[in-house]
């Protein structure tokens, strides 16, 4: 089983969804504005609009931090 895991700026831990036909723009992707924005979420969908993930306990993933996430994870 695939699915994306990524990190918030606090610290938490959220689990996105993955399927093979995923398009570039429905995978999840920090979300960038134009003005200041703390980069807590992410953009998931072909709206752009940003979505949280089903949140999970943020003590699992140790090696998922902010900066490198989201990560495709299988199990």
């Amino acid at each position: 089983m695939k699915y994306y895991i990524a990190r918030d700026k606090d610290g938490r831990l959220y689990k996105y969804p993955y399927w093979c036909g995923m398009v570039a723009s429905s995978i999840p992707h920090k979300h960038i504005n134009g003005y200041p924005f703390d980069g807590n979420f992410y953009a998931v969908g072909s709206d752009y609009q940003p979505h949280k993930g089903e949140e999970i306990d943020s003590n699992l993933y140790p090696n998922i931090l902010y900066d490198n996430s989201p990560i495709l994870v299988e199990e």
